[in-house]
């Protein structure tokens, strides 16, 4: 893919928080063109590979006594699921280079994209990374709820004792989370942006995350209330289509045997909502990402005056070619 013309919008000084998220939309819809060919393909290939999925797990165990049916729906569910693990891979790569190419740490299209499938083994570790720690965070916390309820069973000391370790176990979940959701965005800004090794990532991800925590997580928050307020939106067809389907299918199953039974959502709901996902999937996840990039620049400029840095960069580069040779 060729990307052609665009528009960076470069940010010379530090901004507001408000500001790098109004900047990120302002990138957004200058380069929309841009961004529709770099995201098109992973995206259907996306849809595609989930509307599989879901097909098979939805009616693949509806207790078929047919083998061959089962291993039809068996191989199709296999195959979709790798297709799947590549196309977010490659989505990942074209959204990874899209920050790099916006926040100027590349000239073109062409050496963004270029960059970033270089690093894709990377993007995979911190994948698996990630995994790792949200799984031993939701164990802890699972560990933490059945103490505090073995404590509530067991007089009322316990229950006093039990009802604080709820407390306290769901407010530090919700910290735990807030605090690897930024560390996991700061991580891919971090890969996306700076040449690195794959533990460097991992540092300075946490090394910024860290240093300017407060600024993070006022950032982090801001940015879930303004992202909420355009996802509820674009989210309602799909509640009121899978709404619909519901009241169809059960208002029919009551009449025909007397009793509402299981609910699947039927053929064309799952790919009518499969399809829009993915269309807002293709609009919000640049957004999203270009945010956190710039926000990660912003950081950068405020300790490391990687704006002047630039300044002198484009004044000598000026002077070079103004120079008599």
């Amino acid at each position: 893919m060729t990307a052609g013309s665009f528009d960076r919008l470069p940010m010379d000084q530090p901004q507001g928080l408000c500001d790098i998220i109004g900047l990120a939309f302002r990138i957004w819809r200058k380069n929309l063109a841009l961004i529709f060919r770099a995201l098109i393909v992973p995206t259907i290939l996306l849809s595609v590979s989930a509307t599989a999925l879901q097909l098979c797990l939805t009616y693949g165990t509806s207790g078929s006594n047919d083998f061959s049916r089962v291993m039809t729906y068996v191989g199709v569910g296999i195959a979709a699921f790798f297709l799947y693990l590549f196309s977010l891979f490659f989505l990942s790569v074209r959204q990874l280079a899209i920050v790099r190419l916006f926040t100027g740490f590349a000239p073109n299209w062409e050496k963004a994209n270029s960059y970033c499938m270089k690093k894709l083994p990377w993007i995979a570790g911190l994948a698996l990374i990630s995994i790792l720690i949200w799984s031993v965070i939701i164990g802890i916390f699972f560990c933490l709820i059945g103490l505090s309820t073995y404590f509530t069973s067991t007089g009322s000391v316990g229950a006093f004792f039990g009802i604080v370790g709820l407390v306290i176990a769901f407010f530090a979940c919700i910290i735990t989370v807030c605090l690897m959701a930024m560390f996991s965005f700061m991580g891919l800004a971090v890969l996306a942006c700076e040449d690195t090794t794959f533990f460097g990532v991992i540092g300075q991800s946490i090394h910024w995350t860290w240093r300017y925590l407060g600024r993070v997580l006022c950032f982090g928050f801001m940015f879930y209330v303004i992202f909420t307020v355009v996802t509820i939106p674009v989210s309602l067809p799909v509640a009121v289509a899978s709404i619909a389907d519901v009241f169809i299918q059960q208002s029919a199953k009551a009449i025909a045997a007397g009793t509402a039974s299981e609910h699947k959502l039927s053929l064309g709901v799952m790919i009518f909502v499969q399809v829009w996902e993915a269309i807002c999937g293709l609009l919000l996840r640049p957004v999203t990402v270009l945010c956190f990039g710039l926000f990660y620049l912003d950081l950068r400029q405020r300790s490391d005056g990687l704006d002047l840095f630039r300044r002198l960069k484009d004044l000598k580069a000026q002077y070079i070619g103004d120079s008599p040779s």
